[in-house]
């Protein structure tokens, strides 16, 4: 994935992210249980931090292109955002229960993107102290 295409989808999370939790706050309060508006607002803030976390691995892409391990957290960072968070929006939503079983899968992706990148950055540190 390019810088600029991982600034893209960041700057999507991020504005989803405000606009569904905005829809969240003031227009399905009142139609879910006060725990499904929790929940609706854990997916919209994780997928908030992870849309800046996104950002940020734009901005290091720009300056090591290459680098194919900032495309992979960037792309489990994604993923996992993805999974995560529409699973919980799509649970407030519908009332199925079952799709809770789905979040999961996307929290283990984003905190893969998060081991990752920690070992990417350990073994530079490695490599540039030698």
């Amino acid at each position: 994935m390019s810088s600029q295409r991982t600034q893209l989808f960041a700057l999507g999370l991020l504005g989803t992210a405000v606009a569904l939790g905005a829809f969240g706050a003031h227009i399905i309060k009142d139609l879910v249980t006060p725990e499904r508006i929790d929940t609706w607002h854990t997916a919209a803030r994780y997928q908030f931090w992870h849309g800046l976390a996104l950002l940020i691995l734009a901005e290091h892409q720009i300056r090591a292109p290459k680098t194919m391990a900032l495309k992979t957290c960037a792309r489990l960072f994604l993923a996992g955002t993805l999974v995560f968070s529409l699973s919980l929006y799509a649970l407030c939503l519908t009332d199925i229960s079952t799709l809770g079983a789905i979040t999961p899968v996307g929290g283990v992706l984003m905190l893969s993107g998060w081991l990752y990148w920690f070992m990417t950055v350990l073994k530079q540190t490695k490599y540039d102290n030698r």
